[in-house]
């Protein structure tokens, strides 16, 4: 008898312990999301699926499309962002497949530094996983809401006070920036047409949405890096008579500040006036 009292004290022991879990757990995300912190994890790509977990609630008249270049820009209420590390813009239309739509008009500005990378495959694998699809909407157990990514979120929330999201930029201090003139660019040859047919469908299916398009290059410490790709996306926007805007300049990376070589500091103010300023810029000129 004393036996099953005791197995049934440890039972509701469990049960209690487990529902406090519960309830610490939840009360933790609520209250990161109240404070619109930004969920992180100690794993890089993790942060990108987080983010691409709650891809479905992305709303604006400007979307941004490219790699984790991309990423660095967060997104706001009226500008949508879609980055994914060692990827183009392809990466970002394929997930938004059934999932994500945009009124038309809308502006997609198309990231030129990593136009040529394709889709990273092994970041849209988890995409389609069943806990990444089926916990999207749960507060307890979608991947933001994992104990480790809840604590690092809580820990970075209490140090770094900066790190929130939705911020609003008072006013943008640069004048709009005119797209480049490309009458003097190569035009495209008959193999580069080839090479690059899956770039010309991604255009094609934005078209196919009505949307606009503009081509946008990021400013980065490493000034020639992306020279080439740069080149052969001015020869693609010539073809196809799309505006490209380059934003890297000397006024403008001395002006932001960078986590490393390439990329922008995600969450810091200036990064978010540098967003700020792309959509402005390009919604004045797409085509």
């Amino acid at each position: 008898m004393k036996k099953k009292k005791k197995t049934r004290l440890l039972i509701c022991c469990a049960l209690l312990s487990c529902a406090l879990c519960f309830l610490i757990q939840r009360c933790s995300f609520l209250y990161l999301e109240h404070i619109n912190a930004r969920f992180v994890s100690p794993v890089p790509n993790v942060n990108t699926i987080i983010r691409l977990q709650k891809i479905h609630k992305l709303r604006g008249d400007v979307l941004i499309m490219g790699s984790s270049m991309t990423e660095c820009l967060p997104a706001t209420d009226k500008i949508a962002v879609i980055g994914i590390p060692g990827s183009s813009f392809l990466a970002a239309l394929e997930v938004m497949k059934n999932t994500l739509s945009f009124p038309e008009k809308t502006v997609y500005v198309i990231e030129t530094d990593n136009l040529f990378k394709g889709i990273n495959h092994d970041v849209l694998k988890r995409t389609k996983k069943w806990d990444f699809l089926l916990f999207k909407n749960s507060k307890h157990f979608s991947i933001a809401a994992k104990p480790c990514h809840l604590l690092l979120s809580s820990f970075y929330a209490l140090i770094r006070p900066d790190l929130r999201a939705f911020r609003k930029v008072s006013e943008l201090n640069s004048d709009i920036q005119a797209p480049e003139e490309l009458s003097a660019v190569p035009s495209l040859t008959l193999q580069e047409q080839t090479e690059w047919k899956d770039i010309f469908e991604g255009i094609e299916k934005i078209r196919a949405m009505n949307g606009k398009i503009c081509f946008v290059r990021f400013p980065t410490r490493q000034a020639d890096k992306y020279d080439q790709n740069y080149a052969n996306a001015c020869k693609i926007a010539k073809h196809l008579n799309l505006p490209v805007l380059n934003f890297n300049t000397e006024s403008w990376r001395s002006h932001l500040e960078f986590s490393d070589s390439h990329h922008l500091r995600s969450q810091n103010i200036k990064t978010e006036m540098f967003r700020e300023v792309i959509a402005r810029d390009a919604k004045a000129c797409a085509r």
